[in-house]
């Protein structure tokens, strides 16, 4: 792996994804994405599909990656960012999707708890895993003074939904919010 250092980032590229597939073979993840597919089989709005989780990960990396490359961002903190652990934060980011819909509970928070097993269980490091799983729950709705992976997952979280093509838009819980994300950019 090739390391670049800009102003307190390291990014390591390079990375075969080898731990992520890990959890993405895995039967829970495998149940969980089928699950939240059947409930959300009737909904009109936008899905959590695997086509979602990736393309997730796809711009939140593209996203670190732009940043990088503008060297615009520095927190006087040194964090590692292998594509794996953006992947991994992208491809998670919903994984608690199904807890929300059985039990009403906030899928962000839910979600952080189920990916830190995922994440164990696949050999990331402790670190990694806070790294991740913040990011996670701020996915949903930002804190005051987010990650810089938190606040590029939610943006990438955004930013991923079609909502330049969406026939719906105006129905949309999210419509004020899609607006500022309906211009197609990644």
């Amino acid at each position: 792996m090739l390391p670049l250092n800009l102003q307190g980032i390291i990014l390591l590229w390079g990375d075969r994804l080898e731990r992520l597939n890990i959890i993405l073979q895995s039967a829970i993840y495998k149940n969980i994405v089928a699950e939240i597919t059947e409930y959300e089989k009737d909904r009109e709005f936008c899905r959590h599909t695997m086509q979602h989780f990736v393309d997730t990960a796809r711009i939140c990396y593209i996203l670190i990656l732009e940043d990088i490359m503008k060297a615009a961002y520095s927190d006087g903190k040194r964090s590692i960012f292998t594509k794996e652990v953006i992947y991994a934060a992208g491809m998670l980011h919903d994984i608690g999707r199904l807890e929300q819909y059985q039990t009403g509970a906030d899928h962000a928070v839910k979600g952080a708890e189920i990916a830190g097993d995922m994440l164990s269980k696949a050999h990331f490091s402790p670190g990694e895993i806070e790294l991740i799983t913040t990011a996670i729950r701020e996915h949903r709705r930002l804190p005051e003074n987010p990650t810089y992976l938190g606040e590029r997952l939610y943006k990438a979280d955004k930013l991923s939904r079609p909502c330049y093509g969406c026939s719906v838009i105006d129905e949309c819980r999210k419509k004020d919010l899609a607006k500022e994300f309906q211009d197609l950019k990644y």
